[in-house]
């Protein structure tokens, strides 16, 4: 009479067992960088290399770059002046970030 979770649990480790064998192996990008620091500019500047795997079955027409340092070019304007010293501890400093080119591995813009 107890052994009715053993008819629940088995199917459903059969179930489990199968469905992690259909998850694919991730596939992972590799950047280079070669930068240089240059403190008197406070600036960074340098070359980076991306390595995209593509692994879906779609040909894609572009790829998009997230440049999170360009939120930072301009103060918040949404945020309340209430907020900006705990915001900007050391006041605003502005930083971006700019991409001169971007070629694919035959070095084709």
């Amino acid at each position: 009479m107890r052994r009715w979770w053993i008819l629940l649990i088995c199917p459903l480790s059969l179930l489990c067992g199968t469905s992690m064998m259909a998850v694919a192996e991730p596939v992972f990008s590799h950047y280079t960088l070669d930068v240089t620091l240059n403190p008197n500019q406070h600036t960074l500047s340098g070359d980076e290399t991306v390595e995209y795997v593509n692994d879906s079955n779609n040909t894609l027409d572009s790829i998009y770059f997230l440049l999170l340092p360009n939120y930072n070019r301009e103060p918040n304007p949404y945020l309340d002046p209430s907020q900006l010293d705990a915001v900007y501890p050391g006041g605003f400093d502005p930083a971006s970030m700019k991409i001169h080119a971007v070629n694919d591995e035959a070095g084709n813009p």
